[in-house]
C-alpha cells in the first residue's frame, strides 16, 4: 500500500474531528454546529465520537517526472465509509459498525463509555466488495459519560489485491498518418506477470483494467513515412482507483528509425576475474553492440524506467548506485543525428554487487574449476586469493583430474569458504602417499567451511594420515555440509593410514549439522563423520548414513560417527544408520559397536529409528538441498 503524507490545517477556527489522508491529500474543516450538538441528556454510560469532514483539491502527485499516479480523491469520491468500532482493554461492550457516506460522515456516533479501537474502510463504489483505502485509530478513543471524543486517522490506499483502471489519451498531429497497428502501448508488470500490448487511435480516450501494482509503460508510434516516436513511463495502479495519463506528440517527435541492430552485453572480469556476466560487479561495463557503424549516435542508458544521469555513451559502467536488493533492468535508447530510433534491445536482468576483495562481506566468488583450484594460491592475476581470504561458491562445479588440497600441514587455511548451497562433484585424490588430504588439507583455528555439498568423492590413497572428505585435519568450523562417495587410505604399515573420516580425518575444531553417505576405510580410527575427535573438538547434530566403515588393524578403533580410542569426547546429539556395517580385518564384526566408547549409544551416535529420524532431519535442514530422506536408514 502507498503510504500517504499529512497536511497541516492552519485555519483559524476551532478544529476538532477527524483528519483523513488519501494519497497525499488531507481533508480538514472547521467545526460545524450540527456536528457539535449532542442530546442534552445523553443515555446513561454513553458518549459521542464525532468525525468532521471538509474538502480539498485533487492535484496529481508524481514521484518523479515519469511516474503516473492515481488522481488524489476528495471525500466525495467515496460512496461508502465503514467505521468499525471494537472494545479495547476492560471495555466489555459489543463491537459496533456504522456505515456512512460523504453527506453524513460527520454525524456523531454514540458509544458506550470505555476505550475503543476504530478501523475505517473507504469504498470507491457502494457495491465494491474490497475497500480502496484503510486506516485505524487504536487505543486512543476514550468515551466519557456525556462527553465527546475525536481523533485523526490516516487512510492508506491499496497497491495489491484487486484491480484499478488506467485511462489514457495519446494525441498526434492531424497531418501525421498512423495505422492502427502502428500506434501501440506495451505495458510490462514490474512485480511479475504477463506483458500486454494494446493499440489506440489518435485523441481517443482509452481505458484498461489492470491488477493493482507497478508497471512500465512504453508507447511507440510509427507513421506512414516509417518515422517513429516514443516515450516511457512508470505506472502505479491502486485498487479501485483510476490513473489518468494524457500525452501529445508533435511533428518534431517523429524521427527516422535506425537501420542497425542493437544488443547489450557485459564486459566480464573484475580486477581478479571474480565476476561473470550473470553476476556483474561494480566497475564492470555494459556495452551497446552496434551491427553497423553509424556516425552521430547518441545514447541514453536506463535503470528501470529512469534515465541514468550522465550515462550517455556507448558503454555504461556499474557504480555503487546500481547495488541493490533485487533486480535492476538496464536498457539503452539510441538516437542518430537527431533521429530517435527507439533502439532498445536485450533488457538484462542483473543483480550488481561490489567488487569482491576477499573480506567476509565481499568474498571472492568462485564460478568454475579454475577459480576453485586458485583458492589459496595467491598467484597472478589473483594475487590476493590467499589462504586467509573469504570465498563464495557461485556455481555447481564438476572437477576433472586429480585434486590438490587447499592448504596443508604448514600452510593451513584460515579463511571462510561459503559453499552457498552449491555442489562440488567428482573430487578425486589417488596414487599418493601424502598426508592431510581432502578438499582442504588442513583448516586452522578461525577458519569456516559451510553450506557445501561434496558428491561422488573418490579418495583412494596409500599410507596417508589425516584423510577426510571436507578436511584432512580440521581445527576450525565445518557446518551445514554433506559428503557422498568413498574415502580410503590403505596400508600395511603399523603406523600409517589413520585417522580417516567422511567429513574430517582428525578434528580438534567443530563439526556441526553435517551428514555423510559414504564408505570409509583406514588402518585405524575410522568413522563416518570424523576418524578422531581429539580433546577440545566437538561433533554435534551430525548423521552418518554410509554403507560401511572398515579398519585393517585387528584391534583398531572404529565408529559410525567418530572413531576415537579409548573413549570419544565432545559428541552430542549425533545419529547413525543401524545398517552401517563395521569391517575389522576384512570381516564383519558383530562386536565392533558393542562398546559405547566406539560411538554407538548415548550421545556417541544413536542408531536411527522412526522415533528419532525427525529429530536428526531437523539438524540437517540447512544442508544444501535440505535434509536427506532418512526413511531408508531405519
Amino acid at each position: 500500500m502507498n503510504k500517504i503524507l499529512t497536511m497541516n490545517n492552519k485555519m483559524k477556527c476551532i478544529f476538532f474531528g477527524f483528519l483523513i489522508l488519501l494519497t497525499g491529500m488531507a481533508f480538514y474543516g472547521c467545526s460545524n454546529s450540527s456536528f457539535e450538538s449532542v442530546p442534552e441528556t445523553p443515555q446513561t454510560g454513553t458518549g459521542y465520537f464525532v468525525l468532521t469532514n471538509g474538502s480539498a483539491g485533487a492535484d496529481r502527485e508524481t514521484l518523479h517526472a515519469q511516474t503516473i499516479m492515481p488522481e488524489k480523491p476528495v471525500v466525495t469520491n467515496f460512496a461508502l465509509y465503514e467505521l468499525m468500532f471494537s472494545p479495547r482493554g476492560t471495555n466489555s461492550n459489543p463491537a459496533k459498525t456504522v456505515k456512512r457516506d460523504s453527506t453524513d460522515l460527520g454525524d456523531p456516533v454514540e458509544l458506550a463509555t470505555g476505550t475503543w479501537d476504530l478501523v475505517v474502510y473507504a469504498y470507491k463504489n457502494g457495491l465494491d466488495t474490497q475497500p480502496t483505502a484503510q486506516g485505524d485509530l487504536l487505543g486512543v478513543i476514550d468515551i466519557k459519560n456525556g462527553g465527546t471524543s475525536s481523533g485523526n486517522v490516516t487512510l492508506t490506499t491499496f497497491v495489491s489485491g484487486g484491480a484499478g483502471t488506467f485511462n489514457w489519451t495519446i494525441n498526434w498531429p492531424s497531418g501525421v498518418t498512423i495505422s492502427g497497428s502502428d500506434a501501440k502501448m506495451i505495458i510490462t508488470p514490474l512485480n511479475g506477470g504477463t506483458e500486454q500490448t494494446v493499440y489506440f487511435s489518435n485523441g481517443t480516450p482509452d481505458t484498461y483494467s489492470l491488477d493493482s501494482g507497478y508497471y512500465r509503460v512504453f508507447v511507440e508510434l510509427t507513421n506512414s513515412a516509417g518515422q517513429t516516436a516514443g516515450l516511457r513511463e512508470t505506472l502505479h495502479i491502486h485498487r479501485n482507483m483510476e490513473s489518468n495519463f494524457t500525452h501529445t506528440f508533435t511533428n518534431s517527435s517523429f524521427f527516422a528509425p535506425l537501420s542497425i541492430m542493437v544488443s547489450i552485453g557485459v564486459q566480464v572480469g573484475g580486477e581478479n576475474g571474480d565476476c561473470d556476466w550473470t553476476d556483474p560487479c561494480v566497475g564492470e561495463t555494459l556495452v551497446a553492440n552496434i551491427s553497423i557503424a553509424t556516425p552521430g549516435l547518441k545514447y541514453q542508458w536506463y535503470r528501470g524506467a529512469t534515465p541514468i544521469s550522465g550515462a550517455t555513451g556507448a558503454t555504461y559502467t556499474f557504480t555503487s548506485a546500481d547495488i541493490g536488493a533485487g533486480t535492476n533492468d538496464f536498457s539503452v535508447m539510441i538516437t542518430c543525428n537527431g533521429y530517435n530510433g527507439i533502439a532498445t534491445d536485450s533488457l538484462l536482468a542483473l543483480t550488481v554487487v561490489e567488487e569482491p576483495d576477499g573480506t567476509a562481506t565481499k568474498p571472492f566468488r568462485i564460478y568454475n574449476e579454475t577459480d576453485l583450484r586458485d583458492v589459496g594460491k595467491a598467484a597472478a592475476p589473483k594475487g590476493d586469493w590467499t589462504l586467509s581470504a573469504s570465498y563464495r561458491l557461485m556455481r555447481n562445479i564438476t572437477l576433472t583430474g586429480t585434486w590438490t588440497p587447499i592448504g596443508g600441514q604448514s600452510t593451513q587455511y584460515t579463511g571462510t569458504f561459503d559453499g552457498n548451497g552449491k555442489t562440488i562433484a567428482d573430487l578425486t585424490i589417488t596414487g599418493t602417499t601424502a598426508n592431510y588430504l581432502g578438499l582442504f588439507g588442513h583448516t586452522d583455528t578461525g577458519s569456516e567451511v559451510m553450506n557445501l555439498a561434496l558428491v561422488d568423492v573418490n579418495i583412494s590413497v596409500t599410507d596417508s594420515n589425516n584423510v577426510g572428505g571436507i578436511a584432512g585435519y580440521n581445527r576450525g568450523t565445518i557446518q551445514n555440509c554433506y559428503v557422498t562417495g568413498s574415502v580410503s587410505s590403505t596400508t600395511t604399515s603399523s603406523t600409517a593410514s589413520t585417522p580417516v573420516g567422511g567429513i574430517a580425518g582428525n578434528n580438534t575444531g567443530s563439526v556441526k549439522n553435517c551428514y555423510t553417505i559414504i564408505t570409509v576405510t583406514g588402518r585405524a580410527n575410522v568413522a563416518g563423520i570424523a576418524g578422531t575427535n581429539q580433546t577440545g573438538g566437538t561433533i554435534q547434530e551430525c548423521v552418518a548414513l554410509g554403507q560401511s566403515v572398515s579398519v585393517t588393524a585387528s584391534t583398531a578403533a572404529i565408529g559410525r560417527v567418530e572413531g576415537s580410542y579409548p573413549s570419544p569426547s565432545g559428541l552430542a546429539n549425533n545419529y547413525a544408520s543401524s545398517n552401517m556395517e563395521a569391517y575389522v580385518s576384512g570381516s564383519i564384526s558383530s562386536t565392533a559397536f558393542s562398546n559405547t566408547n566406539k560411538t554407538l549409544t548415548g550421545n556417541c551416535g544413536e542408531n536411527l529409528s522412526i522415533g528419532n529420524a525427525a529429530i536428526a532431519a531437523g539438524y540437517l535442514a540447512d544442508c544444501p538441498g535440505g535434509a536427506p530422506d532418512l526413511s531408508a536408514y531405519y
